[in-house]
């Protein structure tokens, strides 16, 4: 209900947008996915988190482009592990 029938600039990442309507916008004229896309993302409380974002073309039964799926995961501490590792 949260998202349903709002378009990016209308929920709380409409800061950035112009970049996920651009990358939707690649992926559904390419026809190709975009994968492993990491970027640092802010949430609420002036929290920062990182995250590493996937999107795919969704198909029609005859293969035809009709949207675009995407997830979002936070990998937030993954990275602070990383660091500690290192």
């Amino acid at each position: 209900k949260e998202v349903k029938g709002k378009t990016d600039y209308n929920l709380s990442w409409k800061a950035r947008a112009d970049l996920y309507v651009k990358v939707d916008k690649y992926v559904i004229k390419s026809g190709k996915p975009r994968l492993n896309h990491e970027e640092l993302i802010s949430v609420a409380g002036n929290k920062t988190i990182t995250a590493i974002t996937n999107k795919v073309p969704l198909l029609d039964r005859h293969n035809k482009v009709i949207g675009v799926l995407g997830i979002t995961t936070d990998i937030t501490r993954q990275k602070e592990i990383e660091h500690n590792l290192e």
